[in-house]
């Protein structure tokens, strides 16, 4: 029940991959090495592992990782609702959360702490 519970958390909170270098984050945009590495295109044990460092990183910073993963997570199950697959509904939430100022921002920390950058 645990992993099924982290499993629809890391869903939550996926990003997709994209080839744009830029972003509207204040603290400036994130790099197509960065996107890369912060993207999820699925809800496997390797993105959820990611997504850990991410939020851990998030929350050093003192970020709001908490509301940020709970409005995340109710996006998911909108999309899961409406019969995507949890894979399908993480690429469409990790497309709404590529606009989120916390959720880049745990990104950038994130990817500097483990790429290096």
């Amino acid at each position: 029940m645990k992993a099924l519970a982290t499993l629809l958390v890391l869903c939550s909170v996926l990003i997709s991959c994209g080839d744009d270098e830029s972003s509207t984050l204040e603290d400036g945009p994130l790099t197509a090495n960065e996107r890369e590495w912060c993207s999820f295109t699925d809800s496997s044990e390797e993105s959820a592992l990611r997504f850990d460092v991410i939020f851990e990183a998030g929350l050093g910073l003192g970020l709001e990782m908490d509301a940020m993963n709970a409005q995340a997570a109710t996006i998911s199950r909108e999309y899961v609702a409406q019969g995507l697959t949890l894979d399908e509904a993480a690429r469409r939430t990790s497309e709404q959360l590529l606009e989120d100022e916390t959720f880049i921002a745990a990104c950038k920390q994130a990817y500097a702490d483990i790429v290096g950058g």
